[in-house]
């Protein structure tokens, strides 16, 4: 078996594990069904709604790929393209009836949230890893390499579930307070993104981009804790470098085909008919 999918196959486990140890810890019991609900809507949000809209904007933009030379109106719409996108198919699930009636108070509707969005983190952790496993420069890595994706797949799982507790409270709420809290959550989301789409333009160091990625992973995940608050009142090998710039930073092309992919930034899955542009 190929290591990134002994790493994924753990990543989910140890990521599963910990959410519903967190759903049960900060709050009442949530169903663990809205765990799983979401789980197929990463890859349907690339393959059905980012990958067309990314390939008509490059088209419109002359160019195959985001970089140095790519227009600037270009450079910005792939950069929101994530967050709308994927803040949106979030905040749908949520609208759902079977959803909708387990919101009773605002509590109930920050643990919902953070449910959704914790099962939409671990869908896009099985996605990503699956996409990974196509890569045959990757075939010969051993698992215990792959290390980093355990770590960025548990942050970005857990920034899921922070920024859908904010929507679903929004929703809660109200409609003018749904409003706000979505577009919060993509403006938190986009910031997170913000430091790896700068280094794919060349404005910064891929070692800062993701300080800043992780930073802002770290500010993020807390929030579902806060938020309950208020309401209730190893000696592994190292990847190598080339590895690490390899799989954090690459290249997107209107192919769907690149050399190189991000795990938590903004990118295109190698091998992957998908525009995978995460947490």
């Amino acid at each position: 078996m190929p290591g990134i999918d002994v790493m994924t196959v753990l990543t989910l486990a140890a990521g599963g594990g910990f959410a519903v140890t967190l759903l049960r810890a900060i709050g009442r019991p949530v169903p663990l069904w809205l765990l799983a609900m979401p789980l197929p809507l990463s890859a349907a949000v690339n393959l059905l709604v980012k990958r067309p809209i990314f390939l008509a904007l490059a088209a419109a933009a002359g160019t195959s790929a985001v970089g140095p030379t790519s227009p600037l109106w270009f450079i910005v719409a792939a950069w929101l393209l994530a967050p709308f996108s994927e803040e949106s198919v979030k905040l749908a699930t949520l609208f759902l009836p079977v959803v909708r009636r387990l919101m009773k108070d605002g509590e109930s509707a920050l643990l919902i949230g953070t449910a959704i969005g914790l099962g939409f983190g671990l869908g896009e952790a099985a996605y990503v890893g699956f996409a990974l496993g196509l890569r045959t420069d990757l075939a010969a890595l051993p698992w215990y390499a792959f290390f980093p994706f355990l770590g960025e797949r548990m942050a970005a799982t857990f920034i899921h579930g922070a920024l859908t507790s904010i929507v679903a409270v929004g929703l809660w709420r109200g409609w003018r307070a749904t409003i706000s809290a979505y577009l919060a959550a993509v403006g938190l989301h986009a910031a997170a993104n913000t430091g790896p789409m700068l280094a794919q333009v060349g404005f910064i160091s891929s070692d800062f981009a993701s300080f800043l990625k992780d930073s802002g992973e770290s500010c993020a995940s807390p929030l579902p804790f806060e938020s309950t608050r208020s309401m209730r009142a190893a000696a592994s090998p190292r990847p190598t470098a080339t590895y690490t710039r390899a799989v954090r930073f690459g290249a997107w092309n209107s192919s769907m085909r690149c050399d190189t992919c991000f795990f938590t930034a903004p990118s295109l899955i190698a091998s992957s008919p998908a525009i995978c542009l995460l947490a």
